[in-house]
This record gives structure tokens, C-alpha cells and sequence, in this order.
């Protein structure tokens, strides 16, 4: 049985976005497993705000990959 995740955000630069994302996936850990390695050194969680431009592609191009 697949398990569902649904994540929310938001942003108040330029007004107010909220965004959510559902995950429906049997394979949710091996996700999260990947999304933890892209963690660097002395981080405990990936945020967008605090990355480089070129982290954020490479982080961006990681989650575009998955089957998700």
C-alpha cells in the first residue's frame, strides 16, 4: 500500500504563496534516503532560502528525476 506525504510551504516575499506537495509513493523512505543525501556536511535539512543558485538547480534537478 502506498503511503502518502503531503508537504506545505510558504513564501511572503512578494505577497503570500502557500504551496503543498502530495506524495503518494511505496518507496517514500528510498525517497527520503535520497533527499537526506543531498544534505551537506553540518546540515540538518535542505531549505531552498539558504542555498546557492547552483545547489538549488542541483537539488531541483534531483527531485525532477524522481518518481514521485
Amino acid at each position: 500500500m502506498p503511503s502518502r506525504r503531503i508537504f506545505i510551504d510558504e513564501t511572503k516575499q512578494n505577497g503570500f504563496v502557500l504551496v503543498a506537495g502530495v506524495i503518494v509513493s511505496s518507496e517514500f523512505t528510498d525517497i527520503r534516503k535520497v533527499l537526506r543525501g543531498l544534505t551537506k556536511p553540518g546540515q540538518a535539512r535542505i531549505h531552498m532560502r539558504d542555498e546557492r543558485d547552483s545547489r538549488k538547480r542541483e537539488i531541483a534537478d534531483v527531485v525532477g528525476r524522481m518518481e514521485v
